[in-house]
Formats: structure tokens, sequence, C-alpha cells
């Protein structure tokens, strides 16, 4: 049985570590162990679920002008 770490994880999935255990810890997915997370070959398919369902949602959500101020840099 292979194990991998959520950084490992996340340079299959291509985000950061920090979201793979984010989404880890809701949606119930992997096996913390002390202050880590390690994951089976079964849940990289369920985070890569949840990532892309993630993804989806938040452009859904946004309007017109939130797309337009997350991508213009804000002035000061």
């Amino acid at each position: 049985m292979t194990l991998y770490t959520a950084s490992q994880l996340a340079k299959q999935l291509g985000c950061t570590p920090q979201t793979i255990t984010r989404n880890a810890g809701i949606h119930g997915i992997g096996i913390k162990h002390g202050s880590s997370w390690v994951f089976k070959k079964r849940d990289i398919g369920r985070m890569r679920r949840v990532l892309e369902d993630n993804y989806k949602r938040d452009w859904a959500r946004m309007g017109r002008v939130a797309m337009a101020r997350r991508w213009h840099h804000k002035e000061a």
C-alpha cells in the first residue's frame, strides 16, 4: 500500500499543500497522523473531485464585478 503526504498529493494535483489539508479536514479525506496528513491511492480521486467542484463553485458564485476585482490589481 502506497501512502502519500499532503506535499506529494499537492504536486500531483497542481495545488498547494495547505489546500489539500484544508479540504481533507472539511471532507474527511485521508488520515490525520499527528500534525500531518497521509493519503491512500483511493484518496487521490476523491480529492481531485473535491478540488474540481470547489473551482466550479467559486467561479459560479462570483459576479462579473468580483471577477474583475480579483484579476486586476487594486489601487491604493
